[in-house]
């Protein structure tokens, strides 16, 4: 063998070792770098499911409430009239409700009434059982109801795959206001297709088993929960997905069942893949380099390559998706720089679109709570810099709960889409905001305009219902009225303050007989 041949020989055997030895090194970087994104990902996934449960229990407390926020159960609870549980602590009442069980206890923690809603309600447990001082929920259940106005919940074991939720609240009157007669206790069951659509609601694959041991097999990653609630998140890694496990832990401290979450394991398989093809290109890109095209490479790649890693990597640290992506010539790094700049379009996208169902009311397509508090917080903010007026009318449509009960929640949803529309047709200037900020209550955020305007606008959405409820076809609108609270935001006034007097303007006008406007002082 000649000295040439030799000399390429050795040339692209140490080629190929350098080669070998980069793609072994890129390996091992990349595959730990897979690894730290997808701890990093699987743990905001886990706290998105969390909040995602956070919110749906949220939803049921809010019926909950509507039973322990009632005059009439307080004075039940007070005087223990058996007439009242028979007429309306019934099965077929919690039956309505979609409740298994219902209890009803004094403020010492003796049980005063319990109903079941089905024979089995879901559950091998007697309500007893449950309040039993026995058990650390039963304990918990037995002290006072917190004051707060959301559930204070304690999760039960049930059948299989089940879970029962209960919800804990202080019973007041209609209104809120008073000393607690006793806490209410209702109980909800959670099963395994009401976990599963939580789970498709947060695009994440969601399972519930029941509690037993911790897998012994199973890593424990890291604690992951929101506040001083934290608890360990158990992985079990796999090629396809990783298996992730935590317990569900009540109000009282103790676990009441396993959550699942799959989560596939797509962005480390694509690495693998991608370096599986990249082998032989970079032992072919080595050889050149050994050859002394090193120059060249660095001219052409290195730095060209250089420039665009800085600017995604400024573009990632500044969440600015504007495609602005540039380099020097016409080649394959600049496709590659216009393929970013797509990619970085389709993330703005997906980001405004995602931003804007974020804040907007699914059921109505009014602007949710999220998008009118820093409306409303910027409104002020701008009235405080350069002067001007702002004023809030708050709208609650009036006796909603008969409405629903008597005509059933399809038409009870029809009704807020029709208060949802006259809002839309009052609130004509591009800076007033119609929004809805939960159940049957309304706002209309009206900047620029003062009291006297804002009880204007008021007005026409009355007259705007009435003519509803006299055109063809508006049978929904006929039974529909509302009561508005009118305030003008004071100088200094902070967004709290401005809603906290309308408010009470909107309670007032329920107390003076409802279907009607007051302004608050």
């Amino acid at each position: 063998m000649g000295l040439r041949a030799q000399s390429l020989a050795g040339v692209l055997v140490f080629a190929l070792g350098v080669g070998g030895l980069g793609f072994w090194g890129l390996s091992g970087y990349l595959g730990r770098g897979f690894d730290r994104i997808e701890q990093q990902a699987m743990r905001k996934d886990f706290q998105r499911l969390i909040a995602t449960l956070d919110d749906a229990l949220a939803q049921k407390g809010r019926g909950a409430r509507e039973w322990s926020h009632w005059t009439a159960l307080r004075d039940y609870a007070r005087n223990r009239n058996p007439q009242f549980a028979e007429d309306n602590l019934s099965p077929a009442s919690l039956r309505a409700s979609g409740l298994s069980w219902l209890a009803v206890l004094s403020p010492s923690g003796e049980l005063i009434h319990a109903v079941r809603g089905e024979p089995s309600a879901g559950s091998t447990q007697t309500v007893a059982e449950v309040l039993s001082e026995q058990t650390p929920a039963g304990r918990a259940l037995r002290q006072p109801a917190p004051p707060a106005g959301r559930c204070a919940w304690v999760f039960v074991p049930s059948l299989g795959e089940e879970v029962q939720a209960l919800c804990h609240l202080p019973i007041m009157d209609s209104s809120g206001q008073g000393e607690p007669a006793g806490s209410l206790i209702t109980a909800e069951r959670m099963e395994a297709a009401a976990w599963r659509d939580m789970g498709t609601r947060a695009a994440l694959d969601l399972q519930v088993y029941p509690l037993g041991a911790a897998p012994e097999a199973w890593a424990v990653l890291d604690e992951v929960a929101p506040g001083q609630d934290r608890r360990p998140l158990w992985v079990l890694p796999g090629e396809p997905q990783h298996r992730m496990r935590t317990q569900l832990v009540d109000g009282a401290g103790a676990p009441a069942a396993w959550v699942e979450l799959r989560w596939p394991r797509e962005l480390r398989l694509q690495g693998i893949e991608v370096l599986r093809g990249a082998g032989g290109l970079l032992a072919g890109l080595a050889a050149l380099l050994a050859l002394g095209a090193y120059w060249l490479v660095d001219l052409r790649l290195v730095r060209r390559l250089r420039s665009l890693q800085r600017q995604i990597a400024r573009a990632r640290a500044e969440e600015d998706w504007t495609p602005r992506l540039r380099v020097r010539g016409e080649d394959e790094i600049q496709e590659l720089a216009e393929e970013g700049n797509h990619l970085l379009r389709r993330i703005q996208q997906q980001v405004t679109a995602l931003e804007a169902v974020a804040q907007t009311d699914a059921l109505t397509g009014l602007a949710n709570r999220r998008a009118f508090d820093p409306r409303l917080q910027a409104a002020l903010a701008l009235v405080a810099r350069q002067g001007g007026a702002v004023s809030v009318v708050m709208v609650d449509a009036d006796y909603f709960k008969r409405f629903n009960d008597t005509h059933g929640h399809a038409a009870g949803d029809a009704a807020l889409k029709v208060l949802a529309q006259g809002l839309n047709e009052v609130a004509r200037r591009g800076s007033d905001l119609a929004a809805r900020l939960g159940g049957e209550e309304f706002a209309l955020l009206l900047e620029g305009g003062n009291l006297g305007e804002a009880r204007q606008q008021a007005q026409a959405l009355q007259r705007w219902l009435a003519a509803q409820a006299c055109g063809p076809g508006q049978a929904l609108a006929q039974a529909l009225t509302v009561s508005m609270g009118v305030a003008q935001a004071r100088p200094g006034e902070s967004p709290g303050e401005v809603m906290a007097r309308a408010d009470a303007a909107l309670y007032q006008a329920k107390a003076l007989g409802r279907n009607r406007i007051e302004s608050a002082p």
